[in-house]
């Protein structure tokens, strides 16, 4: 009996805990989300109907599609987002194909240099992506890649932050399991690819996870490579939507919601990734 009753007021305790945490967490989803909705909900209103200050009222009074309407009709949308979907698989390709083999050279192998090219990466991460902006575009208009996919994405093609994430995915393997298949006979090639690269999944996918969202909102260096109609990202086509002379925020918030709807449900659905992805690399390194 002294039993049941030490572990009562530990286990009520525990649970007080944890809807404490659950509201917690609710709140600051709401606080998060509360943009969003908004932007989703005044996206439905008449332009006039924004000018002013709407209710909840006004938006049962004058819900339209009329700004989504008019965002399809005139503003090739699809054709956007497939240039950035394109854009952004070519990134996440390249960048998994050059991570995975960087880093495990990074993790496993020993050659002179290593640890100075190691710190070379680590400060380059540190380094904002618009210092080197403009020596990036020079070069890239030098090489004739102005107004290409190749230009759009040869800048993301390597990324210091998915070496980085890798090599310590790598570390955090058991270093046992190494030495077990290379005694019996297996090469460095083979472990890589039916060992280390199979275990690190959750990092990869989780650095799929991050690229995707930041090249789909890349914004500046599309602006700067991209010169026509057939090759504007969807961030760069939805800036189309703004009038500096007559404000249409109906349809730029139609536009937004638009932005957001495919990064968002990348992130919902692949978010459990995203996490063991991060953690998996704080093992050890």
């Amino acid at each position: 009996m002294k039993k049941t009753h030490a572990v009562a007021p530990v286990s009520s305790a525990r649970m007080r805990k944890q809807r404490r945490g659950v509201v917690l967490k609710t709140m600051l989803g709401i606080c998060f989300m509360f943009p969003v909705l908004i932007a989703f909900l005044f996206s439905f209103l008449p332009n006039n109907k924004l000018l002013g200050l709407p209710t909840l009222q006004t938006f049962f009074d004058y819900f339209t599609f009329e700004n989504y309407r008019w965002v399809f009709k005139n503003i090739p949308i699809f054709k956007y987002v497939t240039n950035s979907l394109e854009m952004c698989l070519i990134v996440i390709v390249f960048q998994s194909i050059t991570a995975c083999l960087a880093a495990y050279a990074f993790a496993f192998f020993k050659f002179k240099g290593k640890d100075v090219i190691f710190q070379i990466i680590l400060i380059a991460m540190m380094v904002p992506g618009e210092v080197c902006i403009i020596c990036n575009f020079l070069t890239v208009r030098d090489m004739g890649l102005v107004n290409t996919m190749m230009g759009l994405t040869i800048v993301s093609l390597v990324s210091c932050n998915s070496i980085f994430m890798m090599r310590q995915s790598y570390l955090s393997l058991p270093g046992e399991l190494r030495e077990a298949t290379l005694m019996d006979g297996c090469g460095e090639v083979r472990y890589m690819f039916q060992f280390a690269i199979p275990l690190s999944i959750p990092t990869i996918a989780s650095l799929a996870i991050t690229t995707f969202i930041s090249v789909f909102n890349a914004y500046l260096w599309p602006l700067l490579v991209s010169r026509s109609p057939e090759h504007y990202t969807v961030q760069i086509g939805m800036a189309l939507l703004v009038d500096h002379e007559v404000p249409t925020y109906g349809r730029q918030l139609a536009g937004a919601v638009l932005c957001m709807i495919i990064p968002i449900i990348f992130f919902v659905i692949f978010q459990s990734y995203m996490v063991k992805g991060l953690t998996k690399g704080a093992v050890k390194g």
